[in-house]
């Protein structure tokens, strides 16, 4: 049995999922950071009550 037979086909999966949930916590990061920074009249036009954001 040869190296590359025993080897994992993806070695930096873990990493790669890593960078995506770090990636898609930021984007909700500044997502609330946005809606927080609107006014209640904008946030009812969006449907979002204060309180909802979290």
């Amino acid at each position: 049995m040869g190296f590359y037979e025993n080897r994992h086909n993806r070695p930096f999966f873990g990493f790669t999922l890593f960078w995506r949930n770090l990636k898609h916590l930021y984007e909700r990061w500044k997502t609330r950071r946005l809606l927080r920074g609107l006014n209640d009249e904008q946030l009812k036009d969006l449907g979002i009550r204060r309180d909802e954001l979290w």
